[in-house]
């Protein structure tokens, strides 16, 4: 059991199969998706449950610090602008204030997703995982 191999049924069985893919959107849960996962896996490789909701909040994590990066970067580009002080804090300001709103309409996000799990869901987990970003949920 371990990470390298839930990493190579997801890009061994599940990027390439489609039939697998199909599996999982008929999933009605977040636990049912999860034990899908491993029994699906469990034919060829070996994981468990916890590795594969370890595996998915390392992503999502991922994603939160991909994002929170890109927010820091774009605060620096606006404090490196030759501009008044004034329009540099009012700028920093306003960049601050809008990844705070991403990293909420994330978190926020991800906790519907996981109580109130729903088709949108599944394909938003699938299309991470086969794109390797995870989408923004309306």
């Amino acid at each position: 059991m371990s990470k390298q191999s839930l990493e190579k049924f997801l890009n061994e069985e599940f990027l390439h199969q489609g039939a697998t893919q199909e599996k999982l959107k008929a999933t009605d849960s977040f636990d049912n998706f999860v034990n899908l996962m491993v029994s699906l896996g469990n034919i060829n490789y070996s994981f468990t449950e916890e590795e594969v909701k370890a595996f998915l909040l390392d992503k999502i994590n991922e994603n939160k610090k991909t994002k929170q990066d890109k927010a820091d970067r774009a605060k620096a580009e606006i404090e490196a602008m030759n501009a008044p002080l004034e329009v540099k804090i009012e700028a920093k300001e306003k960049a601050q204030e809008i990844a705070e709103q991403e990293k909420k309409q994330i978190d926020d996000n991800w906790a519907k997703g996981v109580a109130n799990w729903n088709y949108q869901f599944v394909e938003s987990g699938i299309g991470y995982l086969t794109k390797g970003s995870l989408p923004i949920y309306p």
